[in-house]
């Protein structure tokens, strides 16, 4: 059940990375420093949130899975 839970939460904080990497580079360039690429400044501010996103819904999953592991598992 856990490697279940951890593998959709990384599935799901990488698609949103993605989709936020791609926003960043389209619609936020502008607000990167000056000497800075769009590019670059897209994936250093997105990563940074992703990965403290993927962090904290981890420790979150593992929390859920000790505390109520019935949740996650089917029913009979």
């Amino acid at each position: 059940a856990l490697s279940l839970a951890l593998s959709g939460a990384i599935l799901a904080t990488f698609v949103r990375y993605v989709w936020h990497y791609i926003a960043g580079v389209i619609f936020w360039a502008s607000y990167a420093p000056k000497g800075m690429s769009a590019t670059l400044y897209s994936l250093s501010v997105n990563g940074t949130a992703g990965l403290l996103t993927l962090f904290f819904v981890v420790i979150s999953i593992i929390i859920l899975v000790i505390s109520y592991p019935s949740f996650f598992l089917p029913k009979k």
